[in-house]
Formats: structure tokens, C-alpha cells, sequence
């Protein structure tokens, strides 16, 4: 998958993610986007597991930090803050947030 592909593919899936439009389809056309990205688990993310959450963040993102605070979830590398998610479904926010953080540093390269 090229850069480009894979950009605008997290881009589509963040904008089903935080709509709360996301489908089964849409979580399997996600499969190949990064190493380590599992469809499955962010499915599950989606529905609300904060251990599927924690899993896909630890398997995409090794180094960030996760908070979640009573307003928001940020994600922190040392050099990017993401955040600004802030979902009734903390496990969603959290995914909201990892794709966040795909994005950022696909366009950082």
C-alpha cells in the first residue's frame, strides 16, 4: 500500500469511526493499512473493548502514551500530541485517537 493509499484510507476510516457510521466491511477493507493493524481488534475497539483499544494501540503505535482524562484522549509520542477525542464509548475515542496518530505521522514522513 502506498503512502498515499494508506493516508486516504485512514482518513475514510476515521471519518466512519467518528460519525459512528463504521461497518463490519468497513473495518475489514482496513486490514492492510499499517503493520500490525488487526481489523478485528479495532472492530472490537469500536464496539467498546478497552483491552482491544489498548492491544491495536500497543501493535501500531509502540512508544506513545495514552491518557484519558474526563474531557478527552490524547495520545504522545515525545514530539506529537494528539487530541481531541471525546466519544460517550472511551474504547472508541481511543481508537479515534490511534488513527489520529497513523495520520500524523504518515503526513510527518
Amino acid at each position: 500500500m502506498t503512502d498515499q493509499t494508506k493516508l486516504k484510507a485512514l482518513e475514510a476510516l476515521l471519518a466512519k469511526v467518528v460519525a459512528g457510521r463504521a461497518t463490519i466491511p468497513d473495518f475489514i477493507a482496513s486490514k492492510n493499512i499499517v503493520p500490525g493493524w488487526h481489523f478485528s481488534t479495532a472492530l472490537l475497539a469500536y464496539n467498546g473493548s478497552l483491552d482491544a483499544a489498548m492491544k491495536l494501540h500497543e501493535a501500531v503505535l509502540s512508544g506513545w502514551e495514552w491518557c484519558c482524562g474526563d474531557t478527552c484522549t490524547t495520545l504522545y509520542d515525545g514530539e506529537l500530541l494528539i487530541d481531541g477525542s471525546f466519544d460517550d464509548n472511551p474504547a472508541r475515542a481511543w481508537l479515534i485517537v490511534t488513527i489520529r496518530a497513523l495520520i500524523a505521522e504518515d503526513q510527518a514522513k
